[in-house]
């Protein structure tokens, strides 16, 4: 995996004239901190977070994926790109480390999670009315740390109105059978958004047949970047 600068520019890879990625972490680094480091689990510093732009008869949609990245590296994000912020935007977050709270806050002396103002900002640039993604089992009104009822909370105030249909988990997405259920068979309803000249549309959810994978049917729009004109479904 190629490391980004250190600056506020990442590294921008364009796959064609509407599809760019723009990979914003790890920093050089912070790949090197996680060689020397101890305890293992600072592997997840060294996460790929990049955000994906398509583009649909010009429209952006724009997609932020954060891997399992904690807090010192959103902190750090956050510091490269303030002069930058566009940079960071966003339609659609996966909330980072399966929801998990170490994504937005530090442990202090006193054992409470204490929330950094650079993490929610550098997650916090939502475009348009915006969608969240726990992809995690289902976040409960606990003290759970992974996935994180305080962290839910958190993202519901980056969206428009706190719209809690617009923070959307699959372990209890109506009409699919649970992400980690051991009742489950092995075919998740997914989550589908349907990628538009005016950003994301979150599909209809699929009828009441919980062991029926939902179908992904194809959308004629005219779109000829694949050499067929059909909307991009993710």
């Amino acid at each position: 995996i190629l490391a980004a600068p250190s600056s506020g520019s990442g590294l921008i890879k364009n796959f064609s004239r509407n599809i760019e990625a723009h990979v914003i972490s790890p920093v050089q680094q912070e790949l090197e901190d996680v060689i020397s480091a101890a305890d293992i689990t600072e592997i997840n510093n060294s996460s790929l977070i990049i955000r994906w732009t398509i583009k649909v008869f010009g429209g952006a949609n724009r997609i932020l994926l954060g891997g399992d990245a904690n807090v010192d590296v959103w902190d750090r994000v956050w510091e490269n790109y303030k002069d930058n912020a566009d940079k960071l935007g966003w339609h659609i977050l996966l909330a980072p480390h399966h929801c998990s709270i170490d994504a937005l806050a530090r442990l202090n002396q006193e054992g409470r999670y204490e929330y950094c103002e650079n993490a929610l900002k550098a997650l916090g640039q939502v475009e348009g009315d915006g969608y969240i993604i726990s992809s995690s089992t289902e976040v409960k009104q606990n003290e759970d740390t992974q996935p994180s009822w305080e962290a839910r909370n958190q993202y519901l105030k980056m969206l428009k109105d706190g719209d809690e249909a617009r923070f959307l988990n699959p372990d209890n997405y109506a009409y699919g059978p649970l992400l980690y259920s051991p009742h489950q068979d092995d075919k998740p309803e997914p989550v589908i958004f349907t990628l538009t000249k005016q950003g994301p549309v979150l599909d209809e959810r699929a009828p009441a047949t919980p062991h029926m994978p939902g179908k992904i049917e194809r959308v004629e729009t005219g779109n000829d970047e694949f050499g067929y004109k059909w909307n991009l479904k993710v």
